[in-house]
């Protein structure tokens, strides 16, 4: 899948990725992530899915779409866990995109589609991505068995106040991310990105936590950034989230809403 350098989807890759009977010690990326969990619940399948509302540093967003199969072998992607994150390694070579056939998004009143070629979606324009506006999604079905999500409900953005753009992120040390705090969660995203494979193999390493929004700071562990690699620049975004996860047929597909101030660069150091 073709995301914008989010996520993330900010990423069905899953990130994590959940399964609704486990509890959140935590997706998704622009996934912008999968890229397709936001928080470190255990995987119930190797087969993910990802729809994503993103708007970045305004109330105007994009909607796109992921699904793919992954073995839980080096050939796939493989997933480890520490309080409330998830680092999902991808390097591509088992990954296979799957079609799910038309997507259509109801953004409030607006109807959006998304037409998959080659189990490809590119994103498109979702308007207006207002804080507080429905988002429900429903997709034809095709490898991918038709399915209905939502509706989630798009948050506000938090205002983001460390780290900052161009900062060095040393992987032997935890990574601190502070914000105005607000209502609902957090959902932060840490991407090093490739430009070969379908999505998730374009999403090499990915760490995705959730947090409560009221406490204003987070803690991604080290034992989380250590597994970054160094010499390479990562795509930090930290956002208001709201999600809910649906399966059908052998895929787990997460339906996600996120709202970020700005997207973030950080150099990877020793």
């Amino acid at each position: 899948m073709r995301y914008a350098p989010l996520v993330f989807m900010i990423a069905a890759c899953g990130g994590g990725d959940d399964s609704p009977s486990n509890p959140r010690d935590d997706g998704g990326i622009i996934e912008p992530s999968p890229d397709a969990m936001p928080d470190a619940r255990v995987p119930i399948t190797t087969h993910r899915g990802l729809v994503q509302a993103v708007a970045i540093g305004s109330t105007s967003g994009q909607l796109a779409a992921g699904f793919y199969e992954t073995p839980t072998t080096a050939a796939g992607c493989t997933w480890t866990y520490s309080g409330p994150c998830s680092l999902t390694t991808c390097v591509g070579a088992g990954i296979t995109a799957a079609d799910a056939g038309v997507i259509t998004g109801m953004i409030g009143t607006n109807a959006v589609t998304l037409t998959p070629a080659n189990a490809t979606y590119n994103q498109t324009s979702a308007g207006a991505l207002t804080p507080g506006t429905a988002i429900q999604v429903s997709a034809a079905g095709n490898t991918v068995p038709a399915f209905t999500a939502g509706p989630v409900t798009m948050p506000t953005a938090v205002a983001v106040t460390a780290p900052t753009t161009g900062s060095m992120l040393s992987k032997a040390s935890a990574l601190t991310t502070t914000w105005t705090a607000g209502t609902g969660d957090v959902y932060v995203n840490l991407s090093q990105m490739t430009n070969g494979g379908p999505y998730p193999a374009s999403h090499a390493r990915t760490i995705r936590c959730t947090f409560p929004s009221q406490d204003g700071t987070a803690t991604v562990p080290a034992d989380m950034i250590g597994g970054l690699e160094s010499g390479m620049s990562v795509q930090l975004v930290v956002g208001g989230v709201d999600l809910t996860t649906v399966v059908s047929g052998a895929y787990e597909i997460e339906l996600r809403a996120l709202a970020v101030d700005s997207v973030r660069q950080l150099n990877v150091v020793p």
